[in-house]
């Protein structure tokens, strides 16, 4: 705190209280001053509370008080012009003032550097914290930086005064943030939409949100892609759930009543709590003091998680002595919310029989009770640092251990270091929740391989999940849960015997667990002379096809010696796949035929994102050695470049004239590279195409949609894309995005955007055009996708850059499949064997 501002607080305090405080030695730590009527003065220090004074205040000492800083507010708070003091009142009924809190207020710099970096990521930071923690004095240092090192323009809505001080002329603690100051404190939630409406700021900064028609406004600020940082009333993100009014911050919760299906796969009731909206901010930080925080990044998910019943951890940041933040993963807390349905102990009936009304096994339950304590053993030694902790996410699959070695067989010391059950079975330590997988088959495969594993019916209680390739695809809600608490998921690639004993197998060797020798599990390994005879007959047949055979079965093989077999047909340039049932399963070794001609095109708004997903798809493509080629509209030739310089010259142009200019460029695009590149078998990648023009041309400009049909038709030759992706987003998120920051026309005229349209000489870009063109566009371009829902695959653009770049994947992955046709293939070198067995081990296979 400057010296000058400390002197001002001292100087309206009672001289016999003023003389009593700078006698104190730590007086530049000063917290308050509380003055109440027939109460000896005291101070408030960090290191506790001292008494200034024998003789108690009096109403003459109030009234000095008072005399020097004027009148109270409707909150009864003052302030001192241009300093960060604070002083509140407290009122009889007569609404005489019995007494004061004098607050002092400082400018701490460096408060932020421990959340610094979310500051700068452009999130919705939500602060935290207990009365008199930091929150105001952090919230101030971000308003700060943000404005002077970020240089964005921050403005900060000042209910209180407290952020930047009583008066016009805010605190110089600000930097060069502008401050909104509110009337009285119901009109904050105005003044907050009055600020994104009038000023374009790229950060708001609010104080102590803790209405419903606040965080209202908080969420349409965030909506219009303002960033949004504010404090709240709460200690913790568990208090800001359950609060009714401010729990729409976090994404507010309703009751939702699952199917029939749903409510089977999660082992609940069909009536459950659910977050209702996404969350209007992306990070929760629950201050614990000056020097450490508790993160909570991805709101979203946490209060998923919370709502299950699971408890929640957040990142824990601290600041050394050396003013380096060291940042830890917290322990989790117990959750206050009562546990998901599927958690809680069975009652009545339940209790006895569990569920559907059968009685449980009581092995099942001894050994339930073995594997608890043996992960509360785990997590004591964790605690204790002597073995490392999980890691928060773990896919795991038991192809691995397939292709990186054989399973594992007993020891010949005969050591007994497992349990078995009363038929021998030797025990997993492992609690199994199955998903699309056959239970009967997994018994089976238990006898066949002596061994045996506890089979769970709530997801809660497992230790692992078993699903199967195509559940996992679809990303069922079931694993995406289990993957969010830490639960590993075993894929099996289909619901079958053999892929149930090698799952169980290489969960053996995952847990030391020996099973030779049992009488009932038969070790199949391929012997070395088998497998030397099995890639020399693969190495045989890949010199028959490339001397010109069309294709060659091989013998049927098990699975690892398969995996062998294609790594092989790779080295020669051969493809390959597999074909058969189990145990007649075998490769087939044939000449690659290059992907018939595929045209893919990207459409949407403007800021959806579909240069840069043309580009990895392009770059994805070619690293699966696909030819492609990617063009963009208009442009790819010498007319079309030209054109397109023209267009974005700013140069006045009618509708009617844009719309051909668009088309003659189509046309050369056409004729000159894509139907050539199709003709070659490449695929070509399209950044929009004519679609482009029925929805800017046709919907938003107004003109005939039957002659934008017509020209296009002409334009393209007849050539259509395959496949067409829409990146559908909303026209305030896309023009934010591709002007690099909100940048509405307030100014224009809305009843003039609402009119019909007029076709006019326009001197604009369309990324300048009002929303409601944008808006017609984007409609345009859905009613295109509605009518033909083969061709069109629409995608939220809003989502991340990598959900939405692997839906574009999932959609084109399978249309590049290789074709088994007769060509001239080039003969390849044949390989030493040495070399393939040091180097196939840890490779994929073409195509099991």
């Amino acid at each position: 705190m400057v010296q000058a501002e400390m002197e001002r607080l001292l100087d309206i305090l009672p001289p016999r209280v003023k003389s009593s405080l700078l006698t104190q030695e730590n007086l530049a730590d000063l917290l308050e001053v509380v003055l109440d009527l027939g109460r000896l003065p005291e101070a408030r220090f960090p290191a506790g509370d001292v008494l200034l004074d024998d003789e108690e205040v009096s109403r003459d000492d109030l009234d000095y008080l008072i005399e020097q800083i004027g009148d109270f507010g409707d909150d009864n708070r003052a302030g001192m012009e241009r300093t960060l003091h604070r002083i509140s009142a407290i009122r009889n009924r007569r609404g005489q003032v019995v007494g004061i809190t004098c607050r002092a207020g400082r400018a701490v710099f460096g408060t932020i550097k421990i959340i610094e970096d979310l500051a700068f990521a452009n999130k919705n930071i939500l602060l935290l914290g207990r009365p008199g923690v930091g929150k105001t004095t952090m919230l101030r240092e971000v308003a700060r930086v943000l404005a002077d090192s970020a240089r964005k323009r921050v403005v900060i809505v000042d209910t209180s005064n407290e952020i930047a001080g009583d008066g016009d002329v805010p605190h110089p603690a600000i930097g060069h943030a502008r401050r909104m100051q509110v009337a009285t404190p119901t009109r904050q939630h105005g003044v907050m939409i009055e600020a994104v409406e009038n000023h374009m700021p790229q950060v708001i900064i609010i104080d102590e949100m803790g209405t419903e028609e606040e965080a209202a406004a908080a969420r349409t600020i965030a909506e219009r892609g303002v960033q949004l940082i504010a404090t709240a009333h709460g200690n913790t993100l568990d208090n800001l759930i359950l609060n009714p009014t401010l729990s729409d911050l976090v994404g507010g919760i309703q009751s939702v009543t699952l199917g029939d299906q749903e409510a089977r796969y999660r082992g609940t009731q069909k009536t459950v709590l659910e977050r209702k909206a996404p969350p209007t901010f992306d990070v929760v930080v629950e201050i614990q003091s000056w020097e450490q925080v508790a993160v909570h990044d991805g709101v979203a998910q946490v209060v998923d998680q919370w709502l299950r019943g699971y408890p929640i951890a957040p990142v824990i940041r601290s600041l050394d002595d050396g003013g380096e933040v060291i940042e830890q993963q917290g322990d989790p807390r117990p959750n206050s919310n009562p546990p998901a349905p599927w958690t809680q102990e069975l009652n009545g009936r339940n209790q006895e029989y569990g569920q559907g009304g059968r009685r449980p096994d009581r092995r099942q339950g001894r050994q339930q009770d073995r594997y608890q304590e043996r992960h509360q053993v785990q997590h004591q030694e964790r605690q204790s640092g002597q073995v490392p902790a999980p890691q928060t996410r773990f896919q795991a699959s038991y192809l691995d251990d397939a292709v990186n070695g054989e399973a594992a067989v007993g020891t010949d010391s005969g050591e007994r270091t497992d349990s078995t059950d009363e038929n021998g079975a030797r025990k997993l330590e492992a609690q199994v929740f199955l998903f699309g997988v056959s239970k009967d088959k997994l018994e089976v495969a238990q006898s066949e391989m002596g061994l045996t594993l506890g089979v769970v019916n709530e997801l809660r209680r497992a230790s692992l999940v078993l699903t199967t390739k195509t559940h996992y695809r679809r990303g069922a809600q079931l694993v995406r849960s289990a993957e969010s608490t830490g639960t590993p998921v075993y894929v099996l690639r289909k619901n079958t015997l053999p892929q149930l004993m090698d799952f169980l197998r290489a969960l053996a060797k995952e847990q030391g667990i020996p099973f030779r020798g049992m009488g009932r599990a038969r070790e199949d390994h391929a012997s070395k002379e088998t497998l030397d005879q099995a890639m020399l007959e693969a190495e045989e047949a890949a010199q028959r096809v490339l001397g010109g055979e069309f294709s060659v079965q091989l013998n049927p093989q098990r699975a690892y010696v398969r995996r062998l077999q294609h790594l092989l047909a790779q080295r020669f340039n051969l493809a390959s796949t597999s074909r058969g049932r189990e145990p007649e399963r075998s490769v087939l070794l044939y000449r690659p035929w290059p992907v018939a001609g595929l045209f893919i095109a990207f459409e949407g708004g403007e800021g959806a994102g579909k240069t840069t997903q043309a580009s990895l798809l392009r770059d994805r493509l070619e690293a699966s050695s696909v030819p492609c080629e990617l063009f963009r509209e208009p442009g790819g030739t010498v007319l079309g470049e030209y054109l397109r310089t023209y267009l974005k010259s700013h140069r006045p142009t009618t509708p009617e004239a844009e719309l051909l200019m668009f088309e003659a460029a189509r046309t050369q695009l056409v004729v000159e590279k894509i139907q050539p590149a199709l003709e070659n078998g490449k695929t070509v990648i399209a950044d929009r195409f004519s679609a482009s023009t029925v929805s800017y041309q046709g919907h938003g400009r107004g003109i005939d949609l039957g002659v934008v049909t017509a020209l296009n038709g002409f334009a393209t030759q007849g050539i259509t894309p395959d496949l067409i992706f829409l990146l559908d987003v909303a026209p305030v998120v896309g023009l934010s995005r591709s002007t690099g920051g909100l940048q509405l026309p307030f100014e224009m005229d809305w009843a003039a955007s609402i009119s019909p349209i007029k076709r006019k000489v326009d001197d604009r870009r369309f990324e300048d055009l009002d929303l409601f063109f944008h808006e017609r566009v984007r409609q345009g371009f859905l009613a295109q996708a509605g009518a033909n829902s083969q061709q069109w695959v629409v995608i939220d653009a809003a989502l991340s850059l990598e959900e939405v770049t692997e839906r574009v994947w999932e959609n084109v992955q399978h249309l590049i499949t290789p074709v088994v046709r007769p060509i001239k293939a080039t003969p390849a070198q044949p390989i030493p064997q040495a070399e393939l067995w040091s180097e196939t081990v840890e490779a994929a296979p073409t195509r099991q």
